[in-house]
């Protein structure tokens, strides 16, 4: 690989610095609840559409089946989520949330909120547009790096 430009190092510095405040926040109600942010936005989920199965979790929240499944297993241990198998198909579940996950997405934020996303909303929708196009021909380079890892 040839020496990384200016340009490609601030932007790379940039965008750690995004994630580092990604992370903060995530570590921050992880610290408050107890719940991952992840973990949070699945509950949030399983709350508002009772007897979802973990396949339409992952589709709402944009993860890999097994990614939605292992978010949900904690949160059925802590009791905050009850499932019922199918009796013809135990691979299908119905997950539904417990008087304990209303009471504590009460006190939670809300699963789309923080510092990167109120940054995000200050900004006009050209530059929005622009970040997206960016970000989205960022991550379309990353494909092939990112199946290797799968």
């Amino acid at each position: 690989m040839s020496k990384p430009t200016q340009d490609a190092l601030k932007t790379f510095r940039t965008l750690r610095r995004v994630s580092q405040a990604l992370r903060l926040d995530t570590r921050k109600v992880s610290l408050e609840l107890g719940l991952g942010k992840a973990q949070l936005q699945a509950l949030s989920v399983i709350h508002q559409q009772p007897d979802i199965g973990t396949g339409e979790l992952a589709k709402a929240m944009e993860v890999q089946p097994s990614t939605a499944s292992n978010l949900v297993k904690p949160l059925i241990a802590n009791g905050l989520v009850e499932v019922e198998h199918s009796k013809l198909d135990r691979r299908n579940d119905q997950l539904r949330s417990t008087a304990q996950a209303k009471a504590l997405l009460k006190q939670a934020p809300r699963p789309w909120s923080g510092p990167v996303l109120e940054a995000l909303q200050t900004m006009d929708r050209s530059t929005l547009e622009s970040l997206q196009h960016a970000l989205d021909q960022l991550l379309h380079t990353l494909e092939p790096t990112r199946s290797h890892m799968r």
